[in-house]
């Protein structure tokens, strides 16, 4: 996801701004609104830039109880931000990702909030063989694309790590240790999908190639 984040800001050929909302926060009452006004103004002043947030239902944990936790400072930086997005006519593309959407506060998922929400699943044949042609190159090893085949429900991560692996172990000892997320937590997996059909959001297979369609705004 962190990737897809990096891969929208070289093809806009802006900067990459990463938009960390637990640094803002202050001990001071007050202090924490008045830090995200302060750096969504730098944000909005910078022009042209991505702002990316990692985990974004991370970022803003606590929403919903935050006034009985924090006295509705979370609530308050919340608010500012959705304000920011709702109104700002800066040259801005936000890109926030999320592993588990159910988490997020229902106005960041209402209709016009973000102009685009996809789902990244795992690579399928195709994307595992070019996947293992660019880590060959980045770490110098031979591993054969027709390796892609016994690689099903690996993620990216997981093919690096076994190409990096497999530099001191052998090919097939790398193989036999490393067991996928989608096989460990495939109940998760599988729990993904379905919300995704839920939200109607799109697989990043079904996704039409970025030449053809046009660039938006902001994307989940």
């Amino acid at each position: 996801k962190s990737l897809a984040a990096k891969s929208i800001a070289k093809i806009l050929k802006w900067p990459l701004i990463r938009f960390d909302v637990g640094a803002l926060k202050g001990s001071l009452v007050g202090q924490s609104e008045a830090n995200m006004r302060e750096a969504l103004k730098v944000i909005e002043n910078c022009q042209c830039v991505t702002v990316f947030i990692d985990e974004i239902e991370k970022q803003f944990a606590g929403v919903k109880s935050s006034g009985q936790t924090d006295g509705g400072t979370t609530t308050g930086m919340f608010s500012r931000f959705l304000t920011f997005m709702q109104d700002t006519t800066a040259q801005i593309f936000v890109v926030a990702t999320a592993n588990d959407i159910s988490q997020l506060p229902p106005e960041m998922l209402r209709a016009g909030r973000f102009d685009t929400t996809f789902c990244i699943m795992l690579p399928t044949l195709p994307e595992r063989k070019e996947i293992i042609k660019i880590m060959n190159r980045k770490y110098s090893a031979d591993v054969p694309e027709s390796y892609a085949k016994k690689l099903q429900g690996f993620s990216g991560a997981e093919i690096e790590l076994l190409i990096k692996e497999s530099l001191y172990e052998g090919l097939g000892k790398a193989f036999e240790s490393i067991i996928p997320l989608s096989r460990s937590m495939r109940e998760q997996i599988n729990n993904l999908n379905e919300l995704a059909q839920r939200y109607r959001i799109a697989n990043t297979q079904e996704v039409l190639p970025v030449q053809t369609r046009k660039i938006k705004r902001s994307c989940l």
